[in-house]
């Protein structure tokens, strides 16, 4: 009997239990007991669930979180933290820098990994982000093979792709190449908001993720979210057909797309990433007006995430693309925001003193967190970097998608 069959047996008795609900909103809705296992230390169906969700990915261990990806990562983190420093290799994502803040590591960053690069023999542990989110996948075999050879272990976000697995015409999963792959379940597959796993591939780190799980995640797991993970790997097969159904509609969505829009090609076909010469802020808002939400816009771009649960209106979707006035849209104009480069690995320094102040009061000032725009998530500036006038105009011409920011107030060190 699964996890879910016996809560639901469960649910005709009396609940004298937490949550104070007592099944009335959802009967899944339940707390460690007698027959429901402990997620911070599972012997039960949980721990073979486990087992079960490692051998579909290829791992030698899984571990569950119900509080999301970034809990996952931070244990990932926490796991390495004593081998030496970290290399953050491009566009990571806001909660490794707050890992690295709050458990006062070392880190260096670099804009992309080149083959030979020169390091810091104190790196001992690399953070890489693929798929992005417009479906786009670095060459993550050549990067861990490069980095194994230097003794440098490697975790991989790939918070958007723990689909990959369910079909071989999808990019293949990072839990093959990564000492440590962490997946956002719930954002590809049929897992409800929080629920994430972290890979491993190491017997030591394994270890260690299993005492930074007990550490780092809360005491009262989502059993909702827990139950849905359940239901999803006991329907592997279900899943494998349903991106079969998806890649083939995906084909005919993209054959059917009239000019000016176009559909971008990306690793990953299921991620949708729609362009035309206009806004994609304005695309995807006059889509919203006729009923179709997309997952985010980002500059002439709509990115759209396509599973088996969906794939069906994308004929409608197409429809309603085809359909758009383009007469009302502005051509979209390329913003050319000034970034931070980082060409060679370079030092970060995290922590110190703060405050917060208002956003034009911070002129000239170093900044304790980062800052930037979201998407694509790409900091301006880094911490302890020196917040300029251009990076606050740019901050300041989009309130709506600025990142590390409290309103209107930035947070910098006290001077």
């Amino acid at each position: 009997m699964s996890l879910v069959e016996k809560i639901k047996k469960s649910s005709e008795k009396a609940r004298f239990h937490t949550p104070g609900h007592s099944g009335k909103i959802n009967q899944l809705d339940v707390t460690e007991l007698s027959y429901s296992d402990n997620l911070l230390h599972p012997q039960g169906d949980i721990a073979v669930l486990e087992k079960k969700i490692a051998s579909v990915y290829q791992a030698e261990a899984c571990f569950i979180s119900t509080q999301g990806a970034t809990t996952s990562l931070w244990e990932a983190i926490f796991a390495t933290k004593d081998r030496g420093d970290f290399l953050l290799i491009g566009n990571v994502h806001s909660s490794v820098y707050n890992a690295m803040r709050a458990f006062s590591l070392r880190a260096y960053h670099v804009d992309q990994w080149k083959e030979g690069m020169r390091l810091s023999l104190s790196i001992k542990t690399a953070i890489v982000t693929s798929p992005d989110y417009f479906g786009k996948c670095l060459p993550l075999q050549t990067i861990c093979e490069d980095l194994h050879k230097r003794d440098v272990a490697v975790i991989c976000d790939a918070a958007h792709g723990s689909h990959f697995v369910f079909s071989d015409r999808l990019p293949p999963s990072a839990s093959l190449f990564a000492d440590l792959t962490v997946h956002s379940l719930h954002k590809t597959l049929p897992v409800t908001t929080g629920g994430s796993v972290l890979l491993t591939r190491d017997e030591k780190l394994t270890e260690r993720c299993a005492l930074a799980r007990k550490i780092l995640h809360g005491t009262s797991p989502s059993y909702i979210t827990l139950s849905s993970i359940e239901d999803t790997f006991s329907a592997e097969n279900e899943l494998r057909n349903g991106y079969e159904k998806v890649l083939f509609h995906v084909k005919q969505f993209c054959d059917g797309i009239k000019k000016p829009f176009y559909v971008v090609a990306n690793d990953d076909p299921a991620r949708l990433v729609l362009a035309s010469p206009f806004s994609g802020s304005d695309v995807s808002a006059a889509l919203e007006k006729v009923g179709f939400v997309a997952e985010m816009s980002a500059d002439s771009r709509v990115v759209f995430i396509v599973t088996p649960y969906n794939y069906d209106r994308l004929p409608d979707l197409q429809k309603a693309i085809n359909a758009l006035d383009t007469a009302v849209f502005a051509p979209y104009k390329a913003d050319d925001f000034i970034y931070t480069k980082h060409a060679e690995p370079t030092l970060l320094t995290f922590g110190g003193e703060w405050e917060e102040v208002p956003l034009f009061e911070a002129k000239n000032r170093k900044l304790y967190l980062e800052v930037g725009l979201y998407p694509p998530g790409v900091p301006l500036a880094y911490s302890h970097d020196i917040l300029t006038p251009e990076m606050i105009d740019v901050l300041a011409a989009h309130p709506n998608s600025r990142f590390g920011m409290n309103g209107d107030n930035v947070f910098v060190l006290k001077e």
